[in-house]
C-alpha cells in the first residue's frame, strides 16, 4: 500500500511536470513568433487646406450645463406669491426676482398702526432727524411706518 501511495505521486508529479514543460514550449514559440513579426506600416491620409466660413450659431438638440449658477434663498420663510422672471432669462444685480406673500405681516402691520398712539407735537412724540433718515433708508416701503413707530418712539 505504501508503494502504491509512492508511485501515485510519482505519477502525478511526472504528469504535472510533464503538462508544465509542453505549456512552458508554447509559451516560448509564441514569443518567438511574435518577436519576429512586423507591424503594417500606419495608414495616413492628406487634404489640403482651404479656407472656409463657419457659422456663428449652430442649431443642435441636447444638454446644457450653466457653468456660473446661483442658488436663490430667503431670509424669511414664506409662499412664495409671484415670480418676476422667466427661466433662462438674463437678470440684472437688484432686480426683484421672486416676491413672498405678505398678507400675515400687512395685517400685522394694520394691528400694530391700530395700537400705536396718534403722533402728537409733545416733545415725547417727535421725531428725531436721526430717526428720520434710518427710515428713508430702510428699503421695506411697507413696514416703514411700524418701523418709524418702534425706533423713533422716545
Amino acid at each position: 500500500m505504501f508503494k502504491r501511495m509512492i508511485l501515485m505521486l510519482v505519477a502525478a508529479v511526472l504528469l504535472i511536470s510533464v503538462l508544465g514543460f509542453v505549456k512552458f514550449r508554447q509559451i516560448q514559440a509564441a514569443t518567438q513568433s511574435q518577436s519576429m513579426m512586423q507591424m503594417p506600416p500606419t495608414a495616413v491620409t492628406t487634404i489640403v487646406a482651404q479656407r472656409e466660413v463657419w457659422p456663428a450659431t449652430l442649431d443642435v438638440i441636447g444638454t446644457m450645463e450653466a457653468v456660473q449658477g446661483v442658488t436663490v434663498s430667503a431670509d424669511l420663510p414664506g409662499s412664495v406669491e409671484r415670480i418676476n422672471f422667466d427661466s433662462g432669462k438674463q437678470v440684472h444685480q437688484g432686480d426683484v426676482l421672486v416676491e413672498l406673500d405678505t398678507r400675515q405681516e400687512r395685517a400685522q402691520l394694520a394691528d400694530v398702526m391700530r395700537s400705536a398712539p396718534p403722533f402728537s407735537g409733545r416733545r415725547s412724540g417727535r421725531r428725531s432727524p436721526e430717526c428720520w433718515a434710518s427710515a428713508r433708508s430702510t428699503s421695506d416701503s411697507i413696514c416703514q411706518p411700524a418701523i418709524l413707530w418702534f425706533r423713533c418712539r422716545r
